[in-house]
């Protein structure tokens, strides 16, 4: 998907605190570490609309590594 756009990013498998890294994307000045996650929205389901939003709440704890 970024390559179509004319980024070149690069594949990566490291760790920090626990959290692993998929891609990096230099960009310009920036670095961009990507986590690639591959979830689907529940649709109507109460139960499994609560454990998508509390999984993407810890998934976005990795955002202040």
């Amino acid at each position: 998907m970024l390559a179509a756009v004319g980024l070149n990013a690069y594949a990566i498998k490291k760790s920090r605190n626990g959290a692993e890294y998929d891609v990096v994307l230099p960009w310009g000045d920036y670095l961009f570490v990507l986590e690639c996650k591959n979830r689907s929205s529940p649709h109507g389901n109460p139960i499994q609309m609560h454990y998508f939003d509390l999984e993407t709440r810890s998934n976005s704890l990795q955002l202040n590594v």
